[in-house]
């Protein structure tokens, strides 16, 4: 590559950074990586163009335009090494126009470039695109401006803490087969407190001395010493700007897929995007004091403070009721249309609650009996139960999907991630499998050869009730005689 190439490869980038307010969001990563490896290997003066973009990211825009048009100057009075004929006028070639927000949402999560096996982990969760990624919300936020010191603990405080590993060592009881991994911690003061992990002894090999560790628990007195019942906790990074010192967000998860990995992708994901493209008019958001999307979006998974995370769930929760509300609109007329009606016998109903291993509460009773109702009518039914994580929504659910089955129709259950999808199967199968219903489980990490056989079994009739992910609806499904369809979190589809 002669400079005349290199020029142009920049100097496409630097003025669509400057067309874009200059956010640092031209080039995902940032646009000193990019300068750095072309700069390098064919500019003869790399230090003057180098040290213009090494703290970018750290300037403010203002600053940031000076920095990219000194830089343009110098770009611009390189020597071309082939000229132009003096009969034509030089060619140009017009800026490449910014990437839209849509184009980046849509993408593959490798975009974000999420380290090595960081594509893998997040396909776990479900999630494919950065799209999926910046809509992943948090389950909960945490507090970790100010932690406390080991000294400031009270007697069965939930409290949350960090601190080094001194050593650490495996208790097994006598009588019984609990095991506790004790782990001694200091803090920045060189107060110490005992960290107890109750039959996870395989931790120890990751909690060695030197390492630092988050962990939240239950504060416990013990003679004149504290011991602190581990819930939750966080291996490593614990100076991250993203992990501590601030009001961090705790992310649905699994083995293996650790949360400061999950919090440093989507600040990736958010750092890459332009602005989301607003929906609601300017005077909506005033009537119903909203924030903007791309404020709220930001804001849920990096809240400086609680009035900014309070108006971030406002605005998301307004617009999921909204959808909610537009889709009833939508689907108005269908709702009206002649649909199956169920035959709903008490005996049927009798006979799936006896194989529960504990019994319906009011709650679940009312909601199962106002699905059963509408399931008896002779139109179509669409309903949303809604219910606390626990509550038992998905037993009331299975009762719905053991009248279908009984009626002799089929039934398909979807949800977003192969976990959710996975965990539903389950629950189904201790459910339902006592009453002679069969169940299968058609999700995208199973083999072609699982899958086909999964999805001829649906299409014979041997299987009653399906469970899967998008899998569910791909072409190559076929359900004959399907009654019922229930849907865990539609707004995710």
């Amino acid at each position: 590559m002669n400079v005349a190439e290199f020029a142009t490869k920049l100097i496409g980038p630097l003025r669509r950074e400057l067309a874009t307010g200059c956010e640092n969001q031209a080039v995902i990563g940032g646009l000193f990586p990019l300068v750095e490896n072309l700069v390098t290997r064919t500019f003869p003066r790399p230090d003057a163009v180098l040290e213009v973009f090494r703290d970018y990211q750290s300037l403010d825009p203002s600053t940031r335009r000076q920095r990219i048009e000194q830089v343009l100057r110098i770009l611009e009075a390189a020597p071309s090494q082939a000229p132009p004929a003096r009969h034509r006028p030089p060619k140009t070639t017009p800026p490449p126009a910014p990437p839209r927000a849509e184009q980046l949402l849509d993408a593959p999560v490798s975009a974000i470039d999420p380290g090595r096996g960081g594509t893998k982990k997040l396909e776990r969760l479900g999630i494919n695109t950065v799209r999926d990624l910046v809509y992943y919300f948090p389950r909960r936020h945490q507090d970790r401006r100010t932690l406390p010191s080991f000294d400031m603990l009270q007697n069965e405080q939930l409290a949350t803490v960090q601190g080094r590993v001194e050593y650490s060592k495996v208790i097994s009881a006598k009588r019984s087969k609990l095991t506790v991994l004790k782990v001694r911690l200091k803090d920045s003061r060189g107060r110490a407190i005992t960290a107890n992990w109750y039959n996870q002894q395989w931790l120890s090999k990751l909690l060695y001395p030197g390492v630092k560790v988050v962990v939240t628990g239950k504060v416990r007195q013990v003679g004149k010493s504290k011991e602190l019942a581990v819930q939750d906790f966080e291996i490593g990074e614990a100076d991250n700007s993203l992990n501590t010192g601030r009001i961090v967000s705790i992310y649905p998860s699994t083995e293996g897929v650790g949360q400061p990995f999950l919090r440093c992708a989507v600040d990736a994901a958010l750092r890459a995007l332009p602005p989301f493209p607003e929906y609601l008019s300017e005077s909506i958001r005033q009537e119903q004091h909203l924030i903007p999307l791309d404020q709220a979006i930001r804001q849920i998974h990096l809240p400086p403070d609680e009035t900014a995370l309070e108006q971030a769930i406002y605005r998301l929760t307004f617009d999921e009721f909204l959808f909610l509300e537009l889709r009833v609109l939508l689907n108005a007329g269908q709702w009206n249309a002649a649909g199956i009606q169920f035959q709903v016998s008490e005996t049927d109903i009798k006979q799936f609650k006896s194989t529960l291993p504990f019994a319906f509460t009011n709650a679940q009773e009312r909601a199962a009996r106002a699905i059963l109702a509408d399931m008896a009518k002779p139109r179509q039914m669409a309903r949303l139960l809604q219910g606390d994580v626990g509550s038992g929504k998905t037993a009331v659910a299975a009762l719905a999907v053991y009248v279908a089955v009984r009626n002799g129709y089929q039934v398909g259950l979807m949800a977003p991630t192969e976990i959710l999808a996975r965990q539903h199967y389950a629950n189904l199968i201790s459910y339902l499998y006592p009453l002679g219903v069969t169940t299968e489980l058609l999700v995208g990490s199973l083999s072609e050869g699982s899958k086909e056989e999964a999805r001829a079994r649906l299409a014979s009739g041997q299987v009653q009730v399906v469970v899967g992910t998008h899998a569910l609806i791909q072409e190559g499904v076929s359900f004959p005689k399907l009654g019922l369809a229930v849907i865990d979190e539609e707004h995710r589809f």
